[in-house]
């Protein structure tokens, strides 16, 4: 019988190993459920476009002229 999953693996840092074992516990749910559900949430995010803003001069010395005043 072929496997319906795919195994994956990756590394974390500590820190945030801790954080996520601890939404685990608290969710009572298994690692495989919590990352499942973690990107499907990610996947279904609507996503803003890439922030393409370049400042100007002019921009500069609005921010500086509200700044000293």
């Amino acid at each position: 019988m072929a496997r319906t999953t795919k195994v994956v693996g990756f590394s974390l840092p500590p820190a945030i190993h801790n954080k996520l074992e601890k939404l685990i516990k608290k969710q009572h749910k298994t690692r495989s459920e919590f990352y499942r559900d973690l990107i499907e949430f990610y996947f279904s995010t609507p996503k803003s476009k890439t922030f393409s803003y370049s400042p100007q001069e002019s921009d500069l010395a609005k921010v500086l002229q509200t700044y000293w005043n």
